[in-house]
Order: structure tokens, then C-alpha cells, then sequence
């Protein structure tokens, strides 16, 4: 109830979907005034909800390896606010490397060589499935976060460093194991370090047992 000339607030809304909102106003008749009637559309009541854009990175499992290894992308996802993206994933590839690397492959109108797609539940992580690259030569990941009735899509090309991984031949003699490079010279270090405590421990029990047997 309206007690004379002020300012009132209306409630809260919740605006489920993006688009544009206006408010309508009526003001009912006194016996000192007329009817007034606000009409929609007045800039002054008019708002644009605009669709969340979600933020998306993603990081390939190794950026070198060797013929016949595999590999599989990690995809994140956030500000979906409860929507539920569906995510494309392509790998691209192989291409012939530049002067030894993959940083300045050309990726406009490569191969796609595996393809899929992946449901959400909202932000999080997500996997790719494992794939095996036979050819050496480079390959990269392209990710699209498709669009729903509240998010936009949003797309990665290929071509990004962390999406990127560059397939070598294995030297000759070097058995398959389906472990990436890094992964093998993080097991190797491992090993060193490994025998390197042994030895350690050897030695103090061999300068124990020379003690024990001086005194």
C-alpha cells in the first residue's frame, strides 16, 4: 500500500536464462488521482542477462614419447554454475615437426586423428580416453565446451604447448612399455636414488661392525 509520494523496492528476482527483462509498473486510481501505468521496454527497467562464459584449460599426459606410446588429455572446466556441458575433444595430427620441435607447426588443416566427446556434471575435471600413437611426428588437442541454455561455448585450438606432444622413434634396443619419457626418467631417478639409500645404509653397518671390532 502506496501512503503517499516515496520509494519502494520490489523482491528479488531469479533470472534463470539469458535474455533481456523488463519491468511493468501500475499505479491504481485514488480519489485524488488517476491511474498511471508503466509499459515494458523503458531503458531505465530494462536489463540484459548475459550467458556465463566458462573457463576451461587443459593439460596433455606427456609432451614427448615414443612410437607406440599413448597418451590422453586432462580437460577443466569451471564457472558452469550447474550447467552441464558436453565437451568435444579432437586430436590433431601427426604433423612433420619445424626444426626439431612442435612449436611452430602450422595445425589449421590437420588431420583429426582420434575424436570424441565427454558428459559433465558442472566444473571439474575430466579425462580423455588413453590413445595410442603409431607415427611419429606431432599431435595436439582441440577442446569445444559446447554451449547450453545458460553457458556459452567456449573453444581451445590446437596447437597449445599443453596440448601439444611430439612423437620420437624409439632407439634401437629400447623394449616398449607404454611409459612416456618423463615417466621413464622419473622411474630411473627413482632407482638411482633407491640404490643410492642402500648404499648408505651399507656403509654405516660396514663402519659400525669396523668399530665394534676395534674396541
Amino acid at each position: 500500500v502506496n501512503p503517499g509520494t516515496s520509494t519502494y523496492q520490489t523482491s528479488d528476482s531469479t533470472l534463470p536464462l539469458p535474455g533481456c527483462y523488463s519491468y511493468t509498473g501500475a499505479l491504481a486510481a485514488t480519489p485524488s488521482s488517476s491511474a498511471v501505468t508503466l509499459a515494458a521496454g523503458d531503458p531505465a527497467e530494462t536489463a540484459l542477462i548475459e550467458a556465463l562464459v566458462p573457463t576451461a584449460s587443459t593439460l596433455i599426459s606427456s609432451k614427448q614419447v615414443y612410437v607406440g606410446d599413448t597418451v590422453f588429455d586432462q580437460i577443466f572446466v569451471g564457472n558452469t554454475r550447474g550447467a552441464q556441458p558436453v565437451i568435444t575433444w579432437e586430436l590433431h595430427g601427426p604433423e612433420t615437426p619445424v626444426a626439431g620441435s612442435c612449436d611452430a607447426v602450422d595445425w589449421t588443416a590437420s588431420p583429426v586423428l582420434y575424436t570424441g566427446t565427454l558428459t559433465t556434471l558442472g566444473d571439474g575435471t575430466y579425462d580423455t580416453p588413453i590413445v595410442a600413437l603409431a607415427d611419429a611426428g606431432c599431435y595436439s588437442y582441440s577442446t569445444e565446451i559446447g554451449a547450453t541454455p545458460t553457458t556459452e561455448a567456449v573453444t581451445l585450438v590446437a596447437g597449445d604447448p599443453d596440448e601439444t606432444v611430439r612423437v620420437v622413434v624409439r632407439p634401437a634396443g629400447l623394449a616398449s612399455t607404454g611409459v612416456s619419457i618423463q615417466a621413464g626418467v622419473l622411474i630411473g631417478a627413482g632407482v638411482v636414488l633407491v640404490l643410492g639409500l642402500i648404499a648408505v645404509a651399507f656403509g654405516r653397518r660396514r663402519n659400525r661392525a669396523k668399530h665394534s671390532a676395534t674396541s
